[in-house]
């Protein structure tokens, strides 16, 4: 399995590793919510404290080395930015709205993470996905300001 803790480096957790950040695209780079006490929704809080996002049209995205076969793909999302102290307290609802593909085909359209569960509250997408190319390609595309994601998990299907 794969985990990735986009925009950050390693946290142990229990269960799982998630790995510093790598295999990310250009143009893209890192923030942190030093601050936010707490996340919701999860008992992971530290996964969800850093994030990584481009102000670039064109988005960015992953591109992830596996064998080819059938994966289950999970995505984590917390608005860290938008609603919060450490961002811009006035944003909210249609702040941040972006597209996510895997392997060219769509699986997330107009996303508003904090539509669907607010400020510093974690949300996870997990979607089933088969690779014949050797490379899982996970693009994040804007609508509205900046496409993000905090961490991302890989593990092959039985």
């Amino acid at each position: 399995p794969i985990h990735i803790n986009s925009g950050g480096e390693e946290v142990i957790f229990t269960d799982v590793t998630f790995g510093a950040d790598e295999f990310f695209t250009s143009p893209s780079t890192t923030f942190t919510a030093a601050s936010i006490p707490e996340i919701t929704n999860t008992e992971m809080d530290a996964l969800y404290h850093t994030e990584r996002f481009t102000n670039s049209a064109a988005g960015f995205g992953y591109d992830i080395a596996v064998p080819n076969g059938s994966y289950t793909v999970i995505l984590h999302f917390a608005e860290i930015f938008w609603g919060t102290s450490d961002g811009n307290p006035a944003g909210g609802v249609g702040s941040r709205i972006f597209n996510v593909t895997i392997e060219g085909g769509a699986v997330l359209e107009d996303f508003d993470i904090f539509a669907e569960v607010g400020a510093q509250a974690a949300v996870t997408k997990e979607f089933t996905i088969t690779i014949t190319d050797g490379v899982m390609n996970i693009e994040l595309i804007a609508s509205v300001d900046t496409p993000k994601i905090s961490a991302i998990q890989i593990m092959e299907t039985p």
